[in-house]
């Protein structure tokens, strides 16, 4: 899959070359030799051959809740201090595991998720405001790294959060040594009008994926056939709970604020 001739046990998919689109038939071959329910949430928690022994032992369900916790540590070791990356508008930050290759090895990666998608709490809450949100991850942050300097990444909405973040730490007396904002630009209240609930909202949601639906295929979409059409075309969110995605949604911010 990757082309090479062997790989470790403690060496990470990602640092060697994988992808997100790599990821399903990765598990599914785990999976076929041996005899286990691993998901694609696992691998993003536990890129290694030892790391996904250790995530079978513990069973699916409770591998795949980790991977949509808040916290989402892709690497932990290193002398430096960590990285912390804001995820996009899909609330994940999975996507960070593919810099893992390319980022210094000695500086830990940690990725930033939406509140509320871990089962047990999955529900919808009244959607906070950008720096509502960004005072949660604080807290969040805060508790891996209890003083700056920090070091902020975000990419696309996560630009907008990030900075937001940054800001706020300013605010609170906290240094903010690196913050680097991607792909973003500038939005507004009408960027973030109320879509519904129906499938419009829905549309929404999968045009964050990159996948836009023609017309005639808009009518009774709802967030099961949207989750259907993430896995036909194998996107990892595809995988994701229902219940997990509406949270998402739910707790999607506020503008301005």
């Amino acid at each position: 899959m990757l082309s090479l001739d062997r790989a470790g046990v403690d060496e990470s998919f990602f640092e060697l070359g994988g992808h997100s689109f790599l990821a399903r038939p990765l598990i599914a071959q785990v999976n076929a030799a041996l005899g286990t329910d691993l998901t694609v949430q696992s691998l993003f928690r536990a890129p290694t051959v030892e790391g996904l022994l250790r995530e079978a032992a513990k069973g699916a369900a409770e591998s795949a809740a980790d991977s949509l916790r808040q916290l989402l540590p892709l690497r932990t070791t290193g002398t430096k201090l960590p990285l912390f990356a804001v995820h996009p508008a899909s609330g994940i930050s999975w996507g960070y595991a593919s810099m893992l290759g390319k980022l210094d090895p000695e500086r830990p990666l940690i990725g930033l998720q939406m509140p509320g998608m871990e089962p047990g709490r999955t529900h919808p809450v009244e959607a906070p405001t950008l720096t509502e949100l960004a005072d949660d991850y604080i807290a969040q942050l805060r508790s891996v790294q209890p003083e700056g300097p920090y070091h902020l990444m975000g990419w696309s909405f996560g630009g907008h959060l990030v900075h937001r973040l940054a800001t706020r730490l300013q605010e609170l007396g906290e240094d903010v040594a690196f913050l680097a904002i991607l792909d973003a630009f500038p939005g507004n209240q009408e960027d973030n009008a109320d879509v519904g609930t129906g499938p419009g909202l829905w549309a929404s949601y999968l045009d964050a994926q990159g996948y836009e639906l023609p017309d005639e295929d808009m009518a009774g979409l709802d967030g099961k056939r949207a989750q259907e059409i993430l896995r036909e075309h194998h996107n990892p969110l595809g995988t994701v709970p229902l219940d997990s995605v509406n949270a998402m949604v739910g707790n999607f911010p506020r503008w301005p604020g």
